[in-house]
């Protein structure tokens, strides 16, 4: 694996987390006015 790939996977992996960190903030915002 050459550094660009190296990079590319990286940049993917960091998108992938950012949405992921996005989406749980919204469930837990979301869970309490549901359960409430």
């Amino acid at each position: 694996m050459n550094m660009a790939e190296a990079t590319k996977t990286i940049s993917v992996i960091q998108s992938i987390v950012s949405v992921v960190g996005l989406l749980m903030v919204l469930l837990l915002n979301l869970l309490p006015r549901l359960g409430g």
